[in-house]
Parts: structure tokens; sequence; C-alpha cells
């Protein structure tokens, strides 16, 4: 591991040490479609360090045995990832495959058949939660989820936990791609995540509440050598401090109180 690289997130993990404050992180990762070396990479790095990962699946592209390829891997958390993963939005505007443009019945009729794919596959083993592709989802639909048998929903920005109706919307802050140049990682990447990474602890120690999360964002399909390396060395780092607490998706999208 090339120590210097890492010695801010050190000494930043060491103050909250010294505080005797408790960091939380949790792990995301989406896209999957079916079994591959990539998905069989993140399942060993995953129970390596014994961290869950909430495990984003695209109903209509996914393989047809993927619910029995992927039974024995009890580190992974599925849930659903929209329903094909197309952008729906207009030219000239951030993709999104549930826009307010787009005719409301459309979207829960994909919500629903999407589940229903997801079921079939994963039956108990699926967690009521949604990933929508390309972290948009339009407001006016957040707090109807639960109707559809989505109580939580999963985007990407600065939120930790919110609750929207009976909804609970918990983010991930980190992504380890860089879409530009996916599925190269650089070190200018790896020095730009490393910042982003201490400044989002550093804010959240001298602002600290009891409900304080890192999301860690990961796609498995899109990830070197170089981007394993990195998420194995962030997990390496955080389980060597007793104040750093991995979050199982099954635990942070609970309804009551998280941090008691």
């Amino acid at each position: 591991m090339e120590k210097d690289s890492y010695k801010l997130l050190t000494d930043e993990l060491s103050h909250w040490q010294d505080a005797g404050l408790q960091c939380h992180f949790w792990w995301r990762d989406d896209d999957l479609i079916s079994t591959s070396p990539q998905l069989h990479r993140m399942r060993q790095v995953s129970e390596r360090y014994v961290v869950y990962v909430l495990v984003a699946v695209i109903p209509d592209l996914m393989a047809s045995t993927l619910g029995y390829d992927t039974s024995g891997m009890h580190t992974f958390v599925w849930c659903q990832h929209g329903f094909a993963h197309v952008n729906h939005e207009g030219a000239n505007l951030p993709n999104s495959e549930f826009p307010l443009s787009r005719k409301r019945e459309l979207v829960i009729q994909d919500l629903t058949k999407g589940r229903k794919l997801l079921l079939d596959q994963f039956s108990d083993r699926l967690f009521p939660a949604l990933v929508p592709p390309w972290n948009g989802f339009r407001d006016d639909l957040v707090k109807e989820l639960p109707a559809l048998g989505l109580t939580g929903i999963s985007q990407y920005g600065s939120i930790s936990r919110q609750k929207i109706g009976q909804t609970l919307r918990i983010d991930t802050h980190l992504d380890v791609v860089d879409w530009s140049s996916a599925p190269k990682f650089s070190s200018a990447r790896k020095g730009l995540l490393l910042n982003r990474l201490i400044e989002n602890l550093r804010i959240r120690r001298l602002n600290y509440s009891t409900d304080n999360l890192t999301g860690i964002l990961t796609h498995h399909r899109a990830m070197d050598e170089q981007a394993w390396k990195f998420v194995d060395e962030i997990l390496s780092i955080t389980h060597q401090f007793p104040c750093v607490r991995w979050v199982s998706p099954r635990d942070l999208f609970r309804h009551s109180p998280l941090f008691t």
C-alpha cells in the first residue's frame, strides 16, 4: 500500500478516534445484470472485510438465472435498479429513466414490472429499495414508492438520511468510477477521491451528529485493477480504526433512528 498517499485519511480518522466519535460508512454497487469475474471480485473483497453491499440489479437486463447464480453471495443485499436503464429524458438534459416529462403511469408501470421480475428471481432476498439509474428520480413520486413495495431510495448527493413521507432516502457520496475515462482509474482520480472523502469526513466531524454517514458507490462492471485496489485500501485503512463502523444496508433503511 502507498502509505503516504493515505496519510491525510489516517490523520482524519485519528481525529475521530481521539474525539471519541463514531464514523459510519456504507457501500452501494450499481448495474448488476449477471454473474461475472468482476462480481466475484467484489464478493471476495466484501467477504474479506465482512462489509455488506447494496447491489442494484437492472430487472429487464438481468440474466434469467441470476437469482440462482447469486444464492450463496451472503454479503450482498439485492435491490431494484430502475427497470431497463434506458434514458427517457430529452436531448441536452441529464440522463434519466424517470424524468418529469415522462407519463406518470408509465413510470409506475415500469417500477411495478421491474419489481415483479426481481421478486421472481430473488423472492424474500429482495430488499425493498430503489436505486434509480443515473441517480435521478422525480420528486413527485418519492412518497408513492411504498405503495409499490419500495420503502427506500438511494441516489447520489449530500443527503445522509432523509424521511420523505414513508420513504427513506439515503445517498452515496463518493463514486469510485470516473465516467469520462472508465474503466481507467488514474492517480489523479485517486487523489480527487481521497480529497473528497477526507473533506466529507472533516465536515461531518466538525458538525457531528450521530446520524453521520458516508456512502461509497462502485460499479463493478466498469472498474479496473487500480479501482479495485483503491476500494481495498479504503476498507483496509478504515478497519484499522475502532471508531469506524461499516453499516449493513438492511440496518440503514430502517425507519426507526439508526444510531442510538
